[in-house]
C-alpha cells in the first residue's frame, strides 16, 4: 500500500528518516523531517532548494488570499544567467515574450508554431530556447538571435520537464501522459526513450 501510494501521488519513490538523517550533510543545524517532492533537496525544515525557489509569502494579497494568477505568472518564466533578459511562455498561443528584466518591457514576442507551449529553458550558451509544447507533442527549438523557430522536434506524450546538458549536446525530457522520459541528441535530433512508466509523471 505505501508503494502503491508513493507511485499515485508521483512521488519518486520512499524515504528512510534514520538513513536520511545519518547521510545528513549538515547534521549540526538540526534534524532533516522531510524534503522537497522530488527528494534532490535535503535539508531543514522551512527551506527551499535553490532551483528556481520562490517565496509563496510574495503572493499573498492584502486580504491574505493566494494571488493565483501571479504564481502561474511566475513558474512560466525563466531568467538569462546574467538577470537581464526573462522569457515567459503564453500557452493558448505557444508564443514566449522576451522581457527586459530591469524595465518590464516586451522586446519581442516569439512565436513557438508548437500547441499549447509551456515549459522553457535556455541552452547553456543562452543562444537557443526550447519550449515544450504539451498538446502537440513537440518542442520549438527557439533560435533567439533571428527570433525563429529552427524546428518543431516531435517527443514524448506531453512534455513537461525540459534539461539541456551542461555541454549543450542533449535535451532530457520528461514526459507527462505516459510517464516517459527521453534523451534528444541536438545533433542528429535523435530520441531514445530511457524509461517508460506507463502512467503520467
Amino acid at each position: 500500500q505505501l508503494s502503491q501510494a508513493a507511485w499515485e501521488c508521483a512521488d519518486p519513490g520512499m524515504q528512510f528518516d534514520t538513513t536520511i538523517n545519518d547521510w545528513h550533510t549538515a547534521a549540526n543545524t538540526g534534524r532533516i523531517n522531510g524534503s522537497n517532492p522530488c527528494s534532490e533537496y535535503m535539508h531543514l525544515d522551512d527551506s527551499a532548494c535553490n532551483l528556481a525557489s520562490l517565496n509563496l509569502l510574495k503572493f499573498l494579497n492584502d486580504d491574505e488570499s493566494f494571488d493565483v494568477e501571479g504564481f502561474r505568472h511566475a513558474v512560466e518564466v525563466i531568467f538569462t544567467a546574467d538577470g537581464r533578459r526573462a522569457y515567459a511562455s503564453q500557452m493558448e498561443t505557444a508564443s514566449v515574450y522576451e522581457i527586459d528584466a530591469r524595465t518590464f518591457r516586451v522586446m519581442r514576442q516569439l512565436a513557438g508554431k508548437g500547441s499549447w507551449g509551456m515549459v522553457l529553458t535556455l541552452s547553456p550558451d543562452e543562444r537557443t530556447l526550447y519550449l515544450a509544447n504539451w498538446v502537440s507533442d513537440d518542442i520549438s527549438e527557439i533560435d533567439l538571435r533571428s527570433g525563429t523557430v529552427r524546428r518543431l522536434i516531435p517527443t514524448v506524450d506531453t512534455p513537461r520537464g525540459l534539461y539541456p546538458t551542461p555541454d549543450g549536446r542533449r535535451l532530457y525530457v520528461a514526459g507527462y501522459g505516459r510517464g516517459e522520459i527521453a534523451v534528444i541528441d541536438l545533433d542528429s535530433y535523435r530520441q531514445e526513450v530511457l524509461l517508460r512508466t506507463g502512467g503520467a509523471m
